[in-house]
């Protein structure tokens, strides 16, 4: 009978093992499923990397790209839906682009309604066919029209020279560190050679700012065209928007916030462009950095955003 002991102690043994080892896997289960739940609660909205596995076969041949979709009515810290990123913490000349602080340091720490002269030393800046004449004085809210519009580094150049242009670099730096662009430095206002550089990245966190806080500079960027007079309205400089995009035949056109291009033969050419969504909950950010066909890539770049929002 011993025998017969030991067989039923060795079944319940096993028995009591087996019935430990469910339990414990259930609640393994469980843990599992409540971290993972957890998980995704702590992620939630953030699906980047899946949208950008959607879209890993779209090629952008600019050396430097991003595409964001912003909510700017959500709380500060709510995560930002990239659609497409390419070396967007590269380090690359953005040409005009630098536009974009040089126009909010104006509105920081300038007077619009000041009048401004021309030197000899801001015609200097232009490549314009019909630049801007040393001695022409305009007021300081057209020279501003002017350097978004058209980008006319003459009336940047000026722009800078009113409070100082070594100040007014220094303010630039220092705004661009305010806003967390750690990978951002200027070093004149016109976007002039590789002086001036950022990333994809930066170029967003400025944007998002600028929509917020100085959107009339991006309602500034749209205009199709802008005429620049003197003070005494005598003399007359007429001003055609950069952006081809604004005259785009697709519905493209009535979609775009604002933008600034930028064109240098070390810099390539530059587009940062924002539109609003296609669901008109929010907007579009893209830029793209060191490109051969900027405007092409971009909407290359919207397009496909729009079949994957």
């Amino acid at each position: 009978m011993n025998w017969l002991r030991s067989i039923k102690g060795f079944l319940l043994s096993f028995v009591f093992l087996f019935v430990f080892l469910y339990i414990i896997a259930g609640l393994q289960w469980v843990f599992d499923n409540s971290f993972q739940n957890q998980n995704e609660e702590v992620f939630l909205g953030s699906v980047s990397n899946a949208i950008q596995n959607v879209m890993s076969g779209l090629e952008i041949n600019a050396q430097s790209a991003i595409s964001v979709w912003i909510d700017i009515s959500r709380p500060k810290g709510y995560p930002d839906k990239i659609f497409f990123s390419k070396n967007a913490q590269r380090k690359l000349s953005i040409a005009s682009i630098s536009k974009l602080m040089t126009a909010l340091i104006v509105l920081d720490n300038s007077d619009l309604s000041q009048q401004i002269t021309i030197s000899d030393q801001a015609v200097s800046q232009s490549n314009d066919p019909e630049p801007l004449k040393s001695g022409e004085t305009f007021y300081a809210k057209d020279l501003l029209y002017a350097t978004l519009v058209d980008s006319d580094n003459a009336s940047s150049y000026a722009l800078s020279e009113s409070i100082g242009t070594d100040k007014f670099i220094e303010l630039m730096n220092e705004k661009a560190k305010e806003l967390g662009l750690l990978d951002t430095s200027f070093l004149n206002t016109t976007g002039l050679g590789l002086a001036n550089f950022s990333t994809a990245q930066d170029l967003v966190k400025l944007t998002e700012y600028l929509l917020k806080e100085h959107r009339s500079i991006f309602e500034i960027t749209i205009m199709p065209e802008f005429n620049l007079y003197t003070v005494d309205g005598k003399i007359l400089h007429k001003f055609v928007n950069t952006d081809e995009l604004l005259r785009d035949s697709s519905n493209l056109a009535k979609r775009i916030v604002g933008g600034k291009t930028g064109k240098t033969r070390t810099a390539g050419e530059c587009l940062l462009l924002v539109v609003t969504s296609v669901d008109e909950q929010g907007y579009l950010i893209n830029v793209i950095l060191n490109s051969n066909d900027r405007f092409g890539e971009i909407k290359k770049l919207i397009n496909a955003a729009d079949a994957v929002q």
